[in-house]
C-alpha cells in the first residue's frame, strides 16, 4: 500500500489593511521603545521568530497577546491599530491648535 502523500492545509490569506499598519506598528513602537525582538518575546512569552513573524505579517497576532505587547512597549491598542501616518497627524493638528492659542 503506497503512503500517501502529507497535504497541508494551506488556506489564502486574506490580510486587511489593519493586519498591515498592526505589523508595522508593532515594529515602530518596538524601535522607538528601545525594546529587542528577544526582549519583546521574552516578555510576551512567544520565540522571537514569533515576534519576527508578527512584524513582517506573516502570521497574524490574537488580540489578547496584542494588548500584552501593548503593554510591555507602552502604547495604547489604539495606536497599535492606527495607521502609521495618523500620529503625525494628530502632532499636527495639535502643534496647529497651540500656535492659534498662543
Amino acid at each position: 500500500m503506497p503512503l500517501r502523500a502529507r497535504h497541508r492545509y494551506t488556506a489564502k490569506r486574506n490580510l486587511t489593511k489593519v493586519d498591515d499598519q498592526v505589523a508595522a506598528n508593532m515594529r515602530r513602537f518596538r524601535i522607538a521603545a528601545g525594546v529587542t525582538q528577544e526582549d519583546l518575546a521574552a516578555a510576551v512569552g512567544v520565540s522571537f521568530q514569533q515576534i519576527q513573524k508578527y512584524e513582517k505579517g506573516h502570521n497574524r497576532i490574537s488580540i489578547g497577546r496584542l494588548v500584552s505587547v501593548c503593554e510591555v512597549l507602552g502604547v495604547s491598542l489604539a495606536e497599535m491599530v492606527a495607521a502609521p501616518e495618523a500620529p503625525r497627524l494628530a502632532a499636527m493638528r495639535r502643534s496647529r491648535y497651540r500656535t492659534v492659542r498662543a
